[in-house]
């Protein structure tokens, strides 16, 4: 991180840091800047943060130590502790999506169906389930599902059978 905490000036330094905290595990369609100095200075610090064994504070920690520019520490670490909360988030869904596709998000709605023809009226209900998936790539998913209720309760009864390693 020798070559983001080397950015001149300070303006130019918080802007970089921006950009490498919000794509530290996303996408990088949207970085402003994209330079080695970005890339160079995420992989250290996802390095630092495993090293760290995923704790911040020791992230924090480990930076206070260093001889860099003490605004530039102060603005990286203040940073750090906003987007503390997306971070871990993120840091968990990349781990669990890096050994295949994960679950990152859902939601349901409940239909009811009815129809009517001249032999009979129909009247089901029907359960939408909309599945957000992160695969290893890093690319998001949305698949959608419409279960009746013998479908869902198989559904459910496979999900109660699945055994965790």
């Amino acid at each position: 991180m020798e070559s983001l905490f080397g950015t001149e000036p300070l303006e130019d330094f918080k802007s970089v840091s921006q950009d490498m905290f919000n794509h530290l595990y996303g996408n990088t369609e949207n970085i402003t800047a994209i330079n080695s100095t970005i890339t160079a200075a995420t992989q250290e610090l996802k390095q630092l943060i495993i090293q760290c064994n995923f704790d911040l504070d020791q992230v924090a920690a480990v930076i206070k130590t260093k001889s860099w520019d003490k605004n530039k520490i102060q603005h990286f670490l203040t940073l750090l502790q906003a987007k503390r909360t997306d971070l871990l988030y993120s840091l968990l869904t990349h781990s669990n999506s890096s050994h295949g596709e994960s679950l990152s998000n859902f939601n349901w709605v409940l239909k009811l169906v009815l129809g009517s023809s001249e032999l009979k009226s129909l009247k089901y209900p029907l359960v939408q389930l909309m599945l957000h998936t992160d695969t290893p790539q890093g690319n998001k998913r949305q698949r959608m599902y419409e279960l009746n209720k013998e479908a869902l309760a198989k559904f459910i009864t496979v999900l109660e059978n699945v055994e965790l390693k």
